[in-house]
């Protein structure tokens, strides 16, 4: 199904940015319409674009100045370790914050953007200063990568300046130009596009004004932050004229004086001036001292917008002298309070307290004004989007998944496994993933398919009381056959001594990789071992969900995804189930181990495959990598660097769409427990640390915990705190990018036989053959470990 896109300033911290995005998402949502905030935060394209903009400002001197107090702020929080922890603890609300949006995948360059922008059926852009020089010339705002058919809509979007730089003008004529539908913020904005483009724009209201009061209350706490009565400051600029006002509005009215300091730029007054300085405010608490204050004393234009929303007394300050200043961004301000109405409440801050309190706001007509800017402002949206609605009402007819994206496809099955008629089977595409393939004919369109996708309806996280370990299985023959630690075995062997079930990933009889059961201790040794493959979950949801019907433990493990689908299919909690996921950094293509494989047969003449390792560490022990293929003459050895289907993980050739934007990469999972390994032991434990193989484990709930008591003998371990066992670890939080000669890849690997295609993409080079060399000397002369530590504390050091 099409959404709308978003594109926003998501990622500023900034309270009016992230406000007005999060108030676009919403207003959506309220329309019903299924929508998403493009995610740029990795986007190479856009950020070269900004520095690139920087560079030719060098000799700017009003751009300077206007940049110094944010270089400023930037300086001071190095050189004053209280300001710079009080600010680290605001933007950690701010990245909470974030977590409220719906972001699409990583989107690395615009042309992905290009190619993505065809499965929406509209984007918007918007709201905030989003059209200044620096975000036209760097390309995002202008919506010039969206495909010329799609739907582009601009909401509400401010140049942010009065006047545009007579070298810019043909660079703003042909983004406006290719905009569908324009709205803007302020009269000066309309200006603008009629004078550049010729047409007329529509003035609409900011999109956190789209929110009522009602609406913004559902976001912040219902009690006040603060009890007593406050006067609220929020300035973004310098002017210490304005700070003294508010001194003076505390004079006469007794408030204290609430401030949130060093937000755009740091202001030495701003300390000594203010009763409490808050610093872990992020949105949502920004939103409740709005609220609950007696004043608001603001330069801001948010500031002045969620005074009036939640009906407060506020003076708002000229934030730039001038009005004609070609960098002031008043003229919003100017425009707004001009509707309701309330020039009056614009202030130097020289002005005599006793004669603005007499001044009174009309808040009935505020109340009013602000009813009739949200119908104008929705009636543009409706009209803008009203081939969205239609594509909406047609696409909810039809209940059944569909995707327009194969970034949204795991491949867990829980689609297939749900379904009543068996509609739904899992084929494999041109990349070798398997992804469902609806039969329109059996389908009766009950939407349970939809509905039990990970991806669509994530599991909502949840903090719990978890524990750290890092363990070895004092069992050394199951630790020798496991790739890891072999932790893994006793909580399977706890589910095998009370009579249930196991499933997890095994090699087939040509190795591919697929999920199976096992019942006796002695059928767990198929499931040691890593498998840098996606695993064909084939049908082992149902047939755990019939043995937990009959009242039988069952032991599943699996990747995240695996786990968190099983969770959804089987729609409640069984007491008797338990879940191991496994964190892994992705999930490569079944269809490139195969070419991989034939690949060494022809290479190595070898007919069969007796083993096959992709962790391999009888020879060179642990911490090094190592792929294994035997049969019974010949054993082919390599390390990550040199072997090519190694190279093609690590280098992120092989990995499922969905893996580059995981939803499942987090500190608190839906399992019970989770396991990964542990190359960092030395650090953490000399004891444990003897290169045999060491897990991290985290247990995750109660019930986890309370196994863990029972099957802890079997380990040798030591407890970590949860921040020690995950700090570093990047498959906790962060997905791996995609390289950029990915798409050529898989293109040639339909094309080429296999001795071609990977002498094509990984040539046994001269330098490969270096490497190969150097590393089996290094590690057979026992200098590898050695020579690698040295090399991180140097690291850790600089």
């Amino acid at each position: 199904m099409k959404k709308v896109g978003i594109v926003s300033c998501y990622f500023k911290n900034n309270y009016g940015s992230l406000l007005q995005a999060y108030a676009t998402q919403e207003i959506l949502n309220k329309f019903e319409l299924e929508n998403e905030t493009f995610n740029i935060d990795k986007n190479i394209d856009f950020k070269n674009g900004k520095k690139n903009f920087y560079k030719t400002q060098i000799f700017n001197i009003s751009f300077i100045n206007s940049k110094l107090g944010m270089i400023w702020l930037k300086i001071y929080k190095k050189l004053n370790r209280k300001l710079g922890k009080n600010i680290n603890i605001r933007e950690q609300k701010f990245k909470e914050f974030r977590k409220e949006f719906n972001l699409s995948k990583d989107f690395y360059t615009y042309k992905e953007l290009n190619k993505a922008s065809k499965n929406y059926s509209g984007i918007i852009v918007g709201s905030d200063q989003l059209w200044l020089p620096v975000n036209v010339v760097s390309d995002y705002y202008t919506l010039n990568w969206v495909d010329e058919k799609i739907n582009k809509i601009s909401l509400a979007t401010s140049f942010g300046i009065s006047e545009i730089p007579d070298k810019y003008n043909n660079i703003y004529k042909k983004f406006l130009n290719r905009l569908n539908y324009i709205s803007v913020r302020e009269e000066s904005g309309c200006e603008l596009v009629k004078s550049l483009i010729g047409k007329d724009a529509e003035i609409v209201c900011d999109p956190t004004i789209l929110l009522t009061k009602k609406d913004w209350l559902k976001v912040q706490e219902k009690e006040p932050i603060i009890k007593e009565k406050y006067i609220l400051c929020y300035f973004l600029g310098k002017n210490i004229e304005h700070r003294k006002f508010v001194e003076r509005l505390k004079k006469e009215t007794g408030y204290n004086i609430v401030s949130l300091n060093h937000c755009d730029e740091y202001v030495r007054y701003s300390d000594k001036f203010a009763d409490i300085t808050p610093y872990d405010i992020g949105p949502k608490e920004f939103v409740n001292l709005i609220r609950n204050a007696q004043y608001v004393c603001t330069d801001s234009f948010h500031g002045t917008v969620f005074s009036l929303i939640n009906n407060v007394k506020f003076f708002t300050f000229e934030r730039y002298k001038s009005k004609n200043n070609r960098v002031s961004t008043n003229s919003r301000i100017y425009s707004l309070l001009k509707i309701m109405n309330l020039e009056n409440r614009i202030l130097k801050g020289t002005e005599e307290i006793t004669e603005v309190l007499k001044d009174k706001i009309d808040f009935k007509n505020v109340n009013k004004e602000l009813e009739k800017l949200r119908e104008k402002t929705i009636n543009f949206l409706k009209n803008s989007l009203k081939n969205s609605f239609e594509e909406q009402e047609e696409n909810n007819k039809i209940k059944y998944i569909q995707l327009n994206d194969k970034s949204e496809c795991c491949g867990c099955t829980a689609c297939k496994s749900i379904c009543p008629k068996e509609a739904i089977e899992m084929q494999e595409d041109k990349e070798g993933f398997l992804y469902p393939k609806i039969n329109e004919e059996k389908c009766i369109n009950c939407g349970l398919c939809k509905n039990v996708c990970p991806i669509k309806n994530k599991i909502k996280e949840e903090k719990q009381e978890q524990k750290a370990y890092i363990v070895n299985n004092k069992n050394e023959q199951i630790r020798k056959e496991s790739t890891s630690g072999g932790a893994f075995t006793p909580i399977a062997e706890y589910v095998i001594d009370k009579k249930g079930v196991v499933f997890g990933a095994a090699f087939d009889k040509d190795f591919t990789v697929c999920h199976k059961s096992a019942t006796t201790k002695k059928e767990l040794q198929k499931f040691r071992g890593s498998k840098y493959v996606q695993s064909d979950l084939k049908d082992t949801f149902k047939e755990a969900k019939q043995f937990l019907e009959k009242g039988k433990w069952v032991c599943f493990s699996g990747t995240p995804c695996q786990i968190e689908g099983l969770k959804k299919y089987l729609k409640k909690d069984y007491e008797k189930l338990i879940t191991v996921d496994v964190v892994c950094r992705a999930v490569p293509s079944p269809l490139v181990l195969r070419k991989y494989l034939e690949y060494q047969k022809e290479k190595q003449n070898m007919k069969n495959f007796s083993k096959v390792s992709f962790r391999d560490k009888e020879k060179y022990g642990y911490k090094y990598t190592t792929m294994t293929l035997k049969n019974n003459e010949k054993i082919y050895q390599n390390g990550v660097e040199t072997d090519p289907y190694l190279r093609a993980f690590f280098k992120n050739y092989s990995d499922r769409p969905s893996c580059y934007d995981c939803k499942f990469r987090n500190k608190n999972r839906v399992s019970d427990f989770t396991i990964w390994d542990c190359f960092a032991v030395g650090e953490l434990s000399k004891n444990l640390d003897d290169n045999k193989g060491t897990t991290r484990m985290i247990v995750q709930n109660r019930k986890a915990k309370n196994i863990f008591n029972e099957i802890k003998n079997n380990y040798e371990y030591e407890e970590l705190p949860i921040e020690v066992a995950t700090k570093n670890v990047r498959e906790i939080k962060y997905s791996p990018i995609p390289n950029v000669n990915r798409e050529e890849f898989f293109k040639d690997i339909n094309k080429l036989d296999a001795k071609d295609f990977f002498e094509k993409h990984f040539p046994d080079s001269i330098k490969v053959k270096a490497e190969r060399i150097t590393r089996r000397l290094l590690v057979n002369t026992k200098a590898y470990n050695k020579i690698k530590n040295t090399i991180k504390r140097i690291i850790k050091k600089g």
